[in-house]
């Protein structure tokens, strides 16, 4: 379902961090893991860092989360693939 916001493994990749909160539930991608779960806010910047570790990219060269943007999984994928694109595409 997130095949038009991020590639394969971007999708994968949240999934595995999500699946501890949401398991045996599947997640709709406009689901909204900060309101709809009870986990930690901080959550989802150790989720960046794995990210950026596994795709060698520094955490504080990110682009920060817009604020104003609600936490969707669909929002928050797009946004690691984005990201992810910007680096590989060089300066």
């Amino acid at each position: 379902m997130l095949s038009a916001d991020c590639e394969a493994d971007v999708a994968e990749f949240l999934w595995e961090q999500l699946a501890v909160y949401w398991n045996p539930i599947t997640p709709h991608p406009d689901d909204d893991f900060l309101i709809d779960l009870s986990i930690d806010h901080d959550e989802p910047e150790d989720w960046l860092r794995g990210f950026c570790k596994a795709n060698g990219i520094l955490t504080k060269d990110v682009e920060l989360w817009p604020k104003s943007q609600p936490t969707t999984v669909r929002k928050f994928a797009r946004w690691l693939s984005t990201e992810r694109r910007r680096f590989q595409s060089g300066p």
